[in-house]
């Protein structure tokens, strides 16, 4: 259990700090995925869209998500239109996405989807600083960049939606 599963490189050189995470950690990490996306609605047949680069998080999601529900990773680089014509028809209730952060559109892009498709009820962004380590354990974080203007959407923070959930046993088993 205290092996590793995942390594994530920091940087662009070889010899970069890693993010490291254990089976242990891999699988406290889906349980708590799962459990979040449960008390977020996700049911069976509900598709969550998954809008992440390769990070240790997008592990979690896809996991998590098969195991809540259906997993519909989109490739985040498609246009913000065809990531809502996808969310449409596989009726997504939950986009999990990459937040603001310099370079990347992607948080833009899960916005623009979760306005454009009916279904989507919840938006969970990671955290960039939290994904790359650099947020300190147990520090809240409130969602940042554009928000939804459509009604009836929510928006919270990844990390700590699974920080609340049961990291022990799936809730929807």
């Amino acid at each position: 259990p205290q092996a590793i599963a995942l390594r994530l490189l920091l940087g662009a050189d070889a010899d970069s700090p890693t993010r490291d995470l254990s089976f242990a950690g891999l699988l406290e990490g889906l349980h708590r995925t799962a459990n979040a996306l449960h008390r977020c609605g996700v049911t069976p047949g509900t598709a969550v869209t998954i809008l992440l680069p390769n990070l240790i998080e997008s592990h979690f999601a896809l996991w998590g998500a098969q195991a809540a529900g259906i997993a519909s990773p989109v490739n985040p680089m498609l246009e913000a239109a065809y990531i809502a014509r996808i969310c449409a028809e596989t009726q997504a209730g939950v986009i999990i996405a990459f937040g603001p952060a310099p370079g990347s559109d992607i948080w833009d892009k899960a916005v623009d989807a979760a306005e454009q498709t009916a279904t989507v009820h919840t938006l969970l962004q990671v955290d960039p600083a939290a994904a790359l380590g650099r947020r300190p354990a147990g520090a809240p974080h409130e969602p940042s960049g554009r928000l939804p203007r459509r009604a009836g959407i929510r928006v919270l923070d990844f990390h700590d939606a699974l920080a609340a959930a049961d990291p022990g046993l799936l809730e929807s088993g």
